[in-house]
């Protein structure tokens, strides 16, 4: 049992399934343990705990059938519908396919019990795309301690410059583009103008007390009403919003979406990159007109499509 079987087990998995409840479905009927499934908590990703349970079947009792079952139920597939999810179906289905290929080159003609040396360049594959995992895990981890140094404690003084620099570095970290207040005219007015899916954000954050209260929204409604042309605004604030100022940012069409700590903590976690984060507070918003969504209900919301330019309105 070969590291990189296992990564493509792994790997074919997660490509094959897109909605949480399929791929537990999925996972039940080769044989996964019930108390194995109901270790997946809603902010780990499905890459990760297909991780675990992948990687540890082959020390269970049992497990080795239980991962040939998978392995051979995923070869079987001719078709995705779990991968049927609007604009992006077809690149999904492809990157599927291409994984289940590899398993299925791999089971067919090759012996899983040959030495790893005898794949070239498996080994070096595999461990450069653990190291890449950790290395994400760790620039996550470290964005939470700098957070946590931050705002300790709500009601204190809070390091301006230092919580600019963070939120910057958070959008860079996510393949976010984004300008420093010094890059644009009338920048000292507003912390970033981030650019996502082919709209300009403007953005304001808050990182002390207290809530942002309805009036800051309506500051920053202006700002959008003035801009030079079309754009939608992002507010980050640690504090929250108080039930004024979310009603205010609400309503049909707004351009506002409202982000606070518990957002952040969901990104940080590793359950969802911030621009998946940004494109569900999109969606709900686009369906609702609200602009702010609980964490919980952003973690549990089925997963936005790929948004293109000119799709945001």
């Amino acid at each position: 049992m070969t590291p990189y079987y296992l990564s493509l087990v792994h790997d074919a998995a997660a490509k094959s399934f897109w909605r949480r409840k399929t791929l537990i479905k999925f996972l039940d009927f080769c044989g996964v343990s019930d108390e194995a499934i109901a270790t997946w908590t809603p902010r780990e990703t499905k890459r990760a705990f297909l991780a675990r349970v992948v990687w540890d079947l082959p020390r269970l009792e049992g497990g080795l059938a239980v991962l040939d079952r998978i392995a051979g139920l995923l070869t079987d597939q001719r078709s995705f519908p779990d991968l049927r999810r609007g604009g992006d179906t077809s690149s999904l289905v492809s990157d599927a396919q291409e994984a289940v290929s590899r398993l299925a080159l791999y089971r067919n003609g090759k012996d899983e019990h040959r030495a790893p040396e005898e794949y070239p360049g498996a080994r070096d594959a595999f461990r450069r795309e653990q190291s890449e995992v950790l290395r994400h895990q760790e620039m996550l981890r470290s964005f939470a301690a700098r957070l946590g140094g931050l705002v300790h404690e709500l009601d204190g003084d809070v390091d301006d410059r230092a919580s600019l620099i963070w939120l910057h570095d958070l959008f860079d970290f996510s393949g976010i583009k984004n300008l420093r207040p010094a890059e644009w005219e009338g920048g000292s007015q507003l912390d970033s103008v981030a650019t996502f899916s082919g709209t300009d954000f403007l953005v304001r954050r808050r990182f002390g007390m207290p809530p942002v209260q309805a009036k800051d929204i309506g500051e920053l409604f202006d700002k959008v009403l003035v801009a030079q042309h079309y754009c939608m605004a992002l507010y980050v604030s640690i504090p929250g919003y108080t039930s004024c100022a979310r009603r205010e940012a609400s309503g049909e069409g707004t351009p506002i979406l409202l982000c606070d700590h518990s957002h952040l903590c969901v990104v940080l976690s590793g359950a969802m990159g911030m621009g998946e984060a940004i494109a569900k507070l999109l969606l709900h918003r686009a369906r609702t007109g609200a602009a702010y969504l609980p964490a919980e209900d952003l973690v549990n919301m089925v997963n936005a499509p790929s948004l293109r330019h000119g799709e945001i309105s």
